[in-house]
């Protein structure tokens, strides 16, 4: 959602900004109140069936609680973002979790908190490290729709593990997580990877043949078909009624805005002097800063996380019931499913060794799948995605 944010005031700008300039103003410019407001107008905004629980209130009211909280700010303070955008599905924070982002920027808010190990921070840098500490390292307090933390539930790594596992039947590779234990419920998609992984094969074969007009055409509409109809009453039969929607927000808003701080070359990456040409670079540079590691495969992560997510949205919003095609036609047009689709497909067997472009391969039986540990970023692509444009 800050990604979408920083978008908005990149298309918005008079005059004309530069995309990392968008990135600085949404990353060093609000306070944590005003995101934190943010942050729940993005929750009331109008979305799927699947999401739609505990909304907020009517229009005329938004407009007078923005009004109050407006007339609350102090005088200067950067103008209050309104809600563009949305929020992604899981897997997006799933994959980035997979790096371990999360331990890494931790380290980083602990060491510039603590002492002087790390470069100085710049003024902006330090309004960064006020924003995030009190929006993702302080326990938001009601009414805020990110209050999951209690006395029932009290560590917000284990929400999140809870919620991986129980719709996409994941756990975290190793080195992303602390150890600790984290309830792992009796419901949960364990059968998910199973499914997701023949329509990547199947897809893949699709593709190969889309152009084939002499020889025999492998595809297989219908079985795929009967996959997307299959993942999608996986994922709706654990979101029944909205359940899990807050803990998807919460977990999907922590990631972004670290994601948000890798892009590119921020004010934050800046002074942390990590300057590199991809997030998983910059990340490699940060994490050898504080001296925490990152998973061998995490430019595979990041490459996954946008493009997994837009294709379990189109599964579950029923976009492809009747339109599977969507998933192989279209590669040659940015921005498509097909594009997405084939990005998973190769980097999915980057992160789990699992040939999915292997057309007659014995596809793995059900299990809860943990992706490979390792250090460092080894096979880390030199290519960068344009940002903000």
């Amino acid at each position: 959602m800050y990604i979408q944010l920083a978008q908005a005031i990149f298309n918005g700008a008079v005059p004309p900004i530069t995309p990392v300039q968008a990135m600085n103003r949404v990353l060093t410019q609000f306070t944590a109140e005003q995101l934190a407001y943010y942050a729940d107008r993005v929750w009331e905004q109008p979305r799927v069936a699947a999401r739609n629980v505990l909304a907020g209130g009517s229009a005329a009211q938004q407009q007078a609680q923005a009004f109050d909280i407006r007339g609350a700010l102090p005088p200067g303070s950067a103008p209050l973002p309104q809600p563009f955008g949305y929020w992604r599905h899981i897997v997006y924070a799933y994959m980035l979790e997979s790096t371990n982002i999360a331990s890494v920027f931790q380290r980083v808010l602990f060491e510039w908190l603590h002492g002087e190990r790390l470069p100085f921070p710049s003024q902006a840098t330090q309004m960064w490290l006020r924003t995030t500490e009190q929006l993702f390292f302080t326990s938001p307090q009601p009414p805020s729709i990110r209050a999951l933390q209690s006395d029932i539930r009290p560590d917000r790594g284990a929400i999140r593990r809870n919620a991986y596992y129980r719709l996409l039947g994941l756990e975290l590779p190793a080195g992303a997580t602390d150890g600790r234990a984290y309830v792992k419920a009796d419901a949960a998609n364990r059968d998910l990877v199973r499914a997701w992984e023949q329509l990547l094969a199947e897809t893949w074969r699709a593709y190969v043949n889309v152009n084939n007009q002499n020889g025999p055409n492998a595809t297989d509409v219908l079985g795929m078909q009967e996959l997307v109809r299959e993942l999608r009453e996986m994922l709706t039969a654990r979101r029944n009624l909205g359940a899990l929607s807050r803990e998807e927000f919460d977990a999907v808003s922590f990631f972004a805005w670290f994601h948000l701080a890798l892009l590119d070359n921020t004010q934050v990456i800046t002074d942390l002097t990590a300057q590199s040409t991809s997030p998983a670079l910059r990340l490699k540079k940060v994490a050898d800063l504080v001296s925490v590691p990152i998973h061998g495969k995490s430019d595979s992560f990041f490459q996954m996380a946008d493009a997994m997510a837009d294709v379990l949205e189109a599964v579950e919003t029923g976009a492809l019931d009747a339109a599977v095609q969507n998933l192989y036609v279209n590669g040659a047009v940015a921005g498509s499913l097909t594009q997405s689709m084939l990005r998973v497909i190769t980097h999915w067997g980057v992160t789990t060794g699992h040939d999915v472009k292997g057309a007659s391969r014995a596809l793995a039986a059900a299990q809860p799948v943990a992706l490979p540990s390792s250090v460092g970023v080894a096979g880390t692509t030199n290519r960068v995605q344009a940002v903000l444009q």
